[in-house]
């Protein structure tokens, strides 16, 4: 049974391989931290 999305949590380190990847995280941090990472990221 998979409890309800309010309920859940992503660690910092899935967040960060997402973007890394460059996936999309809108919707999973806020969005400065959606922007900060897409820099981070782009540079690499």
């Amino acid at each position: 049974m998979m409890p309800s999305e309010e309920y859940s949590f992503l660690t910092s380190t899935i967040i960060k391989e997402i973007a890394s990847f460059g996936g999309s995280v809108k919707g999973l941090v806020p969005a400065i931290v959606e922007k900060a990472l897409s820099e981070v990221f782009k540079l690499r």
